[in-house]
């Protein structure tokens, strides 16, 4: 199994506040990260809704 773990490469990338030693850059970076986070909930959330009950009950807008 370490073999394995080992031939996988490390891609993490420290915090762009991080290397510019800026705090609001991170804090930035991690309220955005919350938004993303609440975004992606709704949206899974309206698709099971929706197809649920066969009509919209909560909007989502389309991509495309």
């Amino acid at each position: 199994m370490a073999g394995v773990l080992a031939a996988i490469p490390d891609l993490r990338v420290p915090p762009v506040g991080d290397l510019a030693g800026i705090d609001a850059a991170s804090k930035l970076g991690g309220y955005l990260g919350l938004l993303t986070a609440i975004v992606a909930w709704y949206a899974s959330f309206a698709a099971v809704i929706n197809t649920t009950f066969k009509r919209t009950v909560l909007p989502v807008f389309p991509l495309a």
